[in-house]
């Protein structure tokens, strides 16, 4: 009976997941808006790995941070490690010793460029749920003064 559950919860979260996609297919401007969206995060956070190599002394090229970041992340997402820990580090290690970057430095790289992305991404969701917060805040007030 647990296998036949999880199977039909399966089926049922693809068939939304289908239906959703389909509704986003019809929205050209949606997909533009999402493409663009992932382009900016994507050169944020390649922005970001080289100022934090820029931090720790270390000179990082941001063509060579678009092949490195990659390439770890698409390693990062086989199952071997709980979150790509210590993938996420060997890459960075493996890749940047191709350009003479040592393995204490591209280690530490690894761990204060996630960190910190993390924590940026952390920092727009709290601004976005703030702003949303307050704009429910003001939308609701208006409603009570109409009463």
């Amino acid at each position: 009976p647990l296998l036949l559950r999880i199977s039909e919860r399966l089926a049922l979260t693809l068939r939304d997941a289908w239906a959703n996609a389909r509704t986003w297919a019809r929205s050209p401007r949606l997909i533009v808006s999402l493409v663009g969206l992932g382009l900016a995060y994507q050169t944020l956070a390649l922005l970001v790995i080289v100022l934090v190599a820029k931090s720790i002394g270390v000179e990082l090229s941001f063509a060579l941070a678009a092949v490195t970041v990659p390439i770890v992340v698409v390693a990062m997402l086989i199952p071997v490690s709980i979150g790509g820990l210590g993938v996420r580090e060997g890459g960075y290690v493996l890749l940047l010793a191709q350009a003479d970057i040592g393995a204490a430095e591209a280690t530490l790289l690894s761990l204060l460029g996630a960190a910190a992305i993390m924590l940026g991404c952390g920092l727009v969701i709290g601004v976005a749920a703030a702003a949303e917060a307050l704009s429910a805040r003001d939308t609701a007030a208006r409603a009570a003064r109409s009463t």
